[in-house]
């Protein structure tokens, strides 16, 4: 099993070996965004390796029906070969007991003054394709009343200077 032959250096090429690789696709953002992600040379010419490595696998598990037929139209794989296996949530989440949740509730308020369920939370990151300078703008056009009662939490890591950006 290939679990992700796009990590630098973490796995061989295992293409030539004479038994059967199973690979997974998490997605193919570089190929389906080139002009952003593929413009240094080397980078590009490992990538395009490495999803020869996986379009070559015995099979490809992918995360989700999306990734599938990225998977299946950009490596130009056979549909039978690229199974969704839907990845999920870890059973480590569930509802909280109501002592946990008060604790939480108490943790939120205290250190970024937000009441628990009242706010909008934004994990995504600062990667141009998760467009968190239009959740900002859309935020924005909320009316003041709503934006106070549900204020929008941002939960990713930002480059040095960027979240001072993004208040402005």
């Amino acid at each position: 099993l290939n679990s992700s032959p796009f990590e630098w250096g973490t796995f061989p090429r295992y293409v030539d070996l004479p038994v059967p690789l199973f690979s997974i696709s998490y997605d193919l953002i570089p190929l389906l965004f080139p002009d952003t992600y593929l413009n240094d040379k080397n980078y590009a010419k490992r990538y395009r390796r490495d999803a020869a490595a996986v379009a070559a696998s015995e099979h490809v598990f992918a995360i989700s029906e999306c990734t599938r037929q990225d998977t299946i139209r950009l490596l130009e794989m056979a549909p039978e070969r690229v199974t969704n296996i839907f990845a999920g949530v870890s059973g480590d989440f569930t509802p909280l007991n109501p002592q946990e949740k008060a604790h939480w509730a108490k943790t939120l308020k205290a250190k970024y003054g937000l009441e628990s369920g009242s706010f909008l939370l934004y994990t995504a990151g600062e990667d141009w394709r998760k467009n968190l300078e239009g959740t900002i703008k859309g935020y924005a056009r909320l009316s003041p009343a709503l934006r106070a009662k549900h204020p929008l939490a941002i939960v990713c890591k930002l480059r040095d200077g960027t979240a001072a950006d993004l208040k402005a």
